[in-house]
């Protein structure tokens, strides 16, 4: 089965450094492991080494062959045609990853039937041992530095959405009482329109109601007095919202605008709100003395 050419790029990189890829999974982003693992940090020495032996003894035969000559060349001097076209091939710019892995391959397994033909993996390695060890070297130390560069720029990608996800101090507090607003209002909205359901999950299982009432026969009452007919219009103004140290409870006073019908009412209330399973909910409900 042919690979696509970000698997062959990534089968390559595999192959030079011994990393795998890595997707996050908490944004989800694709990017490779900075750790590689024991079997491709073996491989990746080895490749150096191999390489760095191989220029040393290059350069060493140079200057016992070749004293007067200032260019270094691998290949010794020759008669025979072969010898001198490879060495006019050590003069070529060593192939980028792009142009390596979109050569073609031969005798694929789609075009001749055969499951036992080598994959595409296999011909990029073949294609890698047939260049000079100055290529290796060379590609090998490109691959790395695309590496590199991608592991900063997902770094920086990380730090960034954390400054923008994670805020501190006064804007964490801020948020909290945007959501603790949107959270009071829900509870206005279905007082006015009589949505008794949605107005009763705005309080807490640790609500304690005002008059010495129980929660159930409190629960009773606004079931009673919370209804769509009655017409209620409902405002709330100047608010005034404080939170604990810790953030996990909110105090909100305003000023509460009713009527319902010719009954008219204005009153200074407070509502003190905790987080429940996650949510914030109405704990406390008073009206303040002006």
């Amino acid at each position: 089965m042919a690979l696509s050419q970000l698997e062959k790029y990534e089968a390559l990189k595999v192959a030079f450094l011994g990393k795998r890829p890595y997707r996050c999974t908490q944004c989800y982003r694709r990017t490779w492991l900075r750790k590689p693992s024991a079997k491709g940090r073996v491989i990746s020495m080895l490749i150096v080494v191999l390489a760095l032996l191989v220029m040393i003894l290059s350069v060493y035969k140079s200057f016992i062959e070749e004293p007067a000559t200032p260019r270094v060349s691998i290949i010794a001097p020759s008669s025979s045609l072969e010898t001198q076209e490879a060495a006019e091939n050590t003069d070529q710019p060593t192939p980028s990853l792009a142009s390596l892995i979109n050569m073609p391959e031969r005798n694929s397994s789609s075009e001749t039937g055969d499951n036992n033909s080598p994959s595409r993996i296999d011909y990029v390695d073949r294609q890698v041992d047939q260049l000079s060890p100055e290529q290796q070297a060379a590609l090998l130390l490109q691959a790395k530095n695309e590496s590199e560069v991608a592991e900063q720029l997902s770094q920086a990608r990380v730090e960034q959405l954390e400054s923008v996800l994670l805020p501190v101090g006064d804007e964490l507090e801020s948020l909290v009482k945007v959501e603790v607003g949107y959270i009071v209002d829900r509870w206005r909205e279905a007082w006015a329109t009589g949505n008794i359901d949605d107005y009763l999950i705005s309080y807490g299982t640790n609500f304690v109601p005002a008059n010495d009432l129980s929660l159930v026969d409190w629960k009773k009452q606004r079931r009673s007095r919370v209804k769509p007919q009655k017409q209620i219009e409902l405002s709330l103004s100047e608010f005034d919202i404080s939170m604990s140290d810790s953030l996990d409870q909110a105090t909100v006073d305003f000023n509460q605008g009713y009527k319902s019908g010719s009954y008219v009412e204005n009153s200074r209330k407070r509502l003190t709100l905790k987080k429940e399973d996650g949510t914030w909910k109405i704990v406390s409900e008073r009206e303040l003395q002006e």
